[in-house]
């Protein structure tokens, strides 16, 4: 997957499946049941799945590198990726009038899904937002990273383009933050990775059914270094 050249999301009034999340929830809740698989023992558990949806309507199931993500949510992890084997309407992305693979992105919550769903049924979630106002949240949060971000001692011309993953808490608080891609440079990363870790601002965390939950969050950074002269 690596190899491949895909978009990070589907373009706008586009959707991954015939019927939109309507269609693949409901698939879903059939497949449960027609595969007798059963709920998980921890009532708790809410995974974000992502799955890669290829121009021939095939998917490839993306490689989870948060372990301790994958860890507390192992169970509904399985399950999205054995129901996802059966489900046979994906549909490919469109760009410039071309089939373009992109990655669809699903919250799977087993316990909801097993005992509330209801036709038409969709998650009932509230997103995450950084400060107190939730349309300032991505400008607020970037800019108070970036002046987290000392670069002084990196003195060479470069560009890098990072993805960082973290989980906003149910407390609001970031924790597990990987490094999905890197510069290179470990000192570089390791400064990365302690701006990250050094804000202070909390989020106001995700609900599903107005109950909090671990959320996981990407975010995608570009950073300049430069020669001072």
């Amino acid at each position: 997957m690596s190899q491949t050249k895909f978009l990070s999301s589907y373009p706008k009034f586009q959707e991954p499946y015939v019927g939109g999340d309507k269609g693949y929830y409901k698939d879903f809740h059939d497949i449960v049941f027609s595969k007798n698989l059963k709920t998980c023992n921890d009532q708790n558990e809410i995974y974000q799945f992502r799955v890669l949806v290829m121009p021939d309507s095939t998917i490839s199931f993306v490689q989870e590198l948060n372990a301790n993500y994958l860890e507390k949510n192992k169970c509904a992890y399985d399950m999205a990726r054995t129901v996802a084997k059966y489900q046979k309407k994906w549909l490919p992305a469109n760009e410039d009038e071309k089939a373009t693979p992109a990655l669809a992105s699903f919250i799977i919550y087993p316990q909801d899904i097993f005992n509330n769903y209801y036709e038409g049924y969709l998650p009932k979630v509230t997103y995450p937002f950084y400060g107190k106002n939730p349309k300032e949240s991505s400008e607020n949060f970037k800019k108070d990273l970036l002046n987290k971000i000392d670069l002084s001692r990196f003195i060479w011309n470069d560009i890098f383009f990072m993805e960082i993953e973290f989980i906003i808490n149910k407390e609001g608080k970031m924790e597990d933050v990987v490094l999905l891609n890197t510069s290179g440079l470990e000192s570089f990363d390791k400064r990365i990775l302690w701006a990250f870790k050094d804000l202070k601002t909390k989020w106001s965390p995700a609900t599903i059914n107005s109950v909090p939950f671990n959320y996981r969050y990407r975010f995608s950074l570009r950073i300049i270094t430069d020669i001072k002269k």
